[in-house]
């Protein structure tokens, strides 16, 4: 019985040295995977800099000043995403915030719908929003057609946006409405 034992615990101990083995194998090279991964992106992202670079230095003014447009823009969707995900996180029922947090990110539409009808922003809030995603994702496609009215349009909406958004604790200025995207910046 005793020896039964001791064989038993011993197997247990060469299996656990054999798991183990494979377990540091599988990690180093995994690792090694993550570091090719990292070095491809590296390159692509170097890559893509060099092209915009490339296609910038032979662009037009106006499609500067309308890629200058459309950065400032983009930008400013950022702020108003991180502030509506803010508001999602803000939401004290757990069942309900994971409703949310199944709802896609591409366009924040049904996050935005969903948060008007569970009464957690405005309707003026949620129309401007809306108006905001939209315009974002018309010009999404088209960035060098982003034109000086789509930046007053959309400092307009941030404006009727800002008070029914909680303000996010990175935003130092207290709000969306800190600066207008023009493409004098």
């Amino acid at each position: 019985m005793v020896g039964g034992l001791f064989w038993i615990s011993q197997r247990l101990k060469s299996e656990r040295r054999k798991i183990g083995a494979l377990v540091s194998e599988f990690a180093g090279e995994l690792n090694d995977k993550i570091v090719v991964t990292a070095e491809i992106a590296k390159a692509a992202r170097n890559s893509a800099d060099a092209a915009a670079a490339a296609m910038h230095a032979h662009a037009p003014p106006q499609a500067i000043a309308a890629h200058a447009l459309w950065q400032n823009l983009h930008s400013d969707w950022q702020r108003v995403r991180d502030r509506i995900d803010l508001a999602v996180t803000n939401i004290q029922h757990p069942l309900l915030r994971k409703k949310y947090a199944g709802l896609g990110r591409d366009s924040y539409h049904h996050i935005i719908q969903a948060l008007k009808q569970d009464g957690h922003i405005a309707p003026h809030t949620a129309a401007a929003l809306m108006a905001m995603n939209d315009r974002i994702q018309t010009l999404r496609g088209l960035p060098a057609h982003t034109s000086a009215t789509d930046a007053a349009d959309f400092q307009h909406w941030m404006a009727a946006a800002d008070a029914g958004l909680p303000v996010h604790p990175a935003d130092d200025s207290g709000g969306l409405v800190q600066r207008t995207s023009t493409a004098a910046e």
